[in-house]
C-alpha cells in the first residue's frame, strides 16, 4: 500500500469562486506592485504546508534578489523538513497562542507592502490580523482557492484553476527577475516552487493537476531543481512516531455506507501512547482512498479543548461526493474533494453525525 505523504495538502480541483471573492490582478500586476515596494512582509495561512512555505520563500528570495527587503512570517507548527528551503532568508516562526515579538511588530509596521500567498481568508490569518487589518491598500493576495475575504487586500490575483499557489508565484517570480519563463529562475527559487507544487498535488497524482502544472514543473526542473532530492528530503524522513500514530488511526477504521465511506479517529491518548506530535498525522486521512469501493474518507481528531476536528477527502470522477457540503453541516468548508471542520460535539457523536451527513451527500452525487 502506498502511504500518502505527510502534511495537509489541498488536493483537488477547486470549487467555483464564491460571490464577493474576485480577482482584479494578474502576475504582471502583482509583480509591478511588489517591485515598487522597499520593505515587504510575506505571510500565509496558519499551519503552513508545502505550498504555503514554498510560495512565500520563493517570493522572499526573489524580492531579496532585486534588493527589496523581505521577510517571511509563519504562524503555527513548523516542519523541520522545510528548513533547507529558507537558506539565508529572514524567517519568523510563532505559535498562534504567543504574542508577537518586537521584531515582528516592527517588521509589519515598517513594511510598505504585505504579500499573502495560498489564502485570503481572515479565519486563516487571525494571528496576524492586527498587523494587516485596515491596510488593504498595502496588501497583495496570490491565491488559488475559491473562497476568501476581499477586505484583506485591494490587489488580488485569484486563479482557482491553478493546482497550487506556487504555480502562480512561479510566474510572479519570473516577472520580478525579468526571466522569460520559470525555467530561467535561480535554482534556489525554483526548488521552493517545485516543493510547493509537488506537495499540493500529491506529487502530481491529484485531479487538480493540469497541463500547465506539468509545464511549470518541467520549467522548474530545467531551472536546476533536483526533484528526487526534494522528494527524499521531504517525504522519506518520517519518524517512528508517525508510523505508530498511523497504526492507531488504522486500528480505529470503520467502513460505512456499503464500504463507500471510511472513517478513522485519533484521540489525545493515541498521541501520548505513540509519543507523536500533532504534526505526525498529516496525510493519514488519505490512506483508505486506496480501497476501490471507498468514495469518501474522514479523520476525526480529538482536540485538547474537547472539540473535534474533521478532515474530509473524496475521490474525483463520476459520482464523486462533494465533501465541502459535508463540512458545511459542521460549520466548515473547503474544496469539493478536500474539506475540513471543527465541531463542539465529542468525537463519537461527531462520527455518528458524520456518517449520516456523508450518506446524504452520496445521495446527491
Amino acid at each position: 500500500m502506498s502511504v500518502p505523504p505527510p502534511g495537509p495538502p489541498e488536493e483537488e480541483l477547486e470549487l467555483a469562486q464564491e460571490p464577493g471573492w474576485n480577482s482584479n490582478a494578474d502576475a504582471d500586476g502583482v509583480a509591478s506592485r511588489l517591485r515598487g515596494a522597499s520593505r515587504v512582509v510575506v505571510t500565509t495561512h496558519a499551519k503552513p504546508d508545502g505550498d504555503a512555505v514554498g510560495s512565500t520563500l520563493a517570493l522572499v528570495h526573489a524580492l531579496r534578489a532585486i534588493n527589496i527587503e523581505a521577510t517571511a512570517v509563519y504562524i503555527g507548527p513548523w516542519s523541520d523538513r522545510f528548513n533547507f528551503l529558507a537558506e539565508d532568508a529572514p524567517v519568523i516562526h510563532r505559535e498562534p497562542t504567543e504574542s508577537p515579538t518586537d521584531r515582528e511588530e516592527q517588521l509589519f509596521a515598517s513594511a510598505d507592502c504585505i504579500a499573502i500567498t495560498d489564502t485570503g481568508s481572515w479565519s486563516q490569518l487571525e494571528a496576524v490580523r492586527t498587523h494587516i487589518q485596515n491596510r488593504s491598500d498595502q496588501t497583495v493576495i496570490i491565491d488559488h482557492h475559491g473562497h476568501g475575504d476581499e477586505a484583506v487586500a485591494d490587489l488580488r490575483w485569484i486563479e482557482t484553476r491553478a493546482a497550487a499557489a506556487c504555480e502562480m508565484v512561479a510566474e510572479v517570480c519570473a516577472r520580478l527577475l525579468n526571466c522569460k519563463s520559470p525555467a530561467q529562475l535561480p535554482r534556489q527559487i525554483a526548488t521552493c516552487l517545485y516543493l510547493g507544487l509537488a506537495t499540493d498535488t500529491g506529487w502530481f497524482r491529484f485531479s487538480n493537476v493540469t497541463s500547465n502544472t506539468f509545464r511549470t514543473a518541467a520549467d522548474l526542473i530545467d531551472a536546476g531543481t533536483d526533484a528526487d532530492a526534494i522528494y527524499q528530503q521531504t517525504e522519506l524522513t518520517d519518524s517512528p512516531q508517525r508510523l505508530l500514530i498511523m497504526r492507531s488511526a488504522l486500528n480505529s477504521l470503520r467502513l460505512e455506507n456499503n464500504n463507500e465511506f471510511a472513517v478513522m479517529s485519533l484521540r489525545l491518548r493515541d498521541f501520548e501512547e505513540a509519543g507523536a506530535s500533532r504534526d505526525d498525522y498529516g496525510g493519514i486521512v488519505d490512506i483508505p482512498k486506496t480501497v476501490g469501493s471507498v468514495k469518501v474518507v474522514a479523520l476525526a481528531l480529538e482536540a485538547p479543548d474537547g472539540r473535534t476536528k474533521l478532515s474530509l477527502r473524496s475521490k474525483a470522477g463520476a459520482g464523486s461526493v462533494d465533501v465541502n457540503l459535508v463540512a458545511q453541516t459542521f460549520g466548515g468548508g473547503g474544496h469539493k474533494h478536500a474539506a475540513g471542520a471543527r465541531t463542539d460535539l465529542p468525537l463519537e457523536q461527531t462520527i455518528e453525525k458524520l456518517i449520516e451527513a456523508v450518506a446524504n451527500a452520496e445521495r446527491l452525487a
